[in-house]
């Protein structure tokens, strides 16, 4: 899934790239383990809170192995789902 910005699923809206989730910058190591910004993450906002959080794609979501993706609101832990067309 690929987002170009301001895309309307459900009860959010999808942003993509995240302003929060920067990789770090060349020649620095991450004292954390492996590279973060290595996989996808777009920026949601949960209409039911008017809360924005930056989300990472699950890799089973990017190799289409799943017909639906679903996260909760980090506020009000309502269910989101984003359902997937063959």
């Amino acid at each position: 899934m690929t987002s170009t910005g301001g895309e309307h699923y459900g009860n959010f809206d999808a942003e993509s790239p995240s302003p929060v989730g920067r990789p770090a910058k060349p020649g620095r190591a991450s004292p954390s383990g492996p590279a973060k910004g290595s996989a996808p993450k777009v920026r949601v906002l949960f209409r039911c809170c008017n809360v924005y959080m930056p989300i990472t794609i699950p890799q089973r979501v990017l190799n289409g192995e799943l017909s639906s993706w679903r996260f909760h609101c980090p506020r009000c832990a309502g269910l989101v789902e984003i359902p997937f067309d063959d």
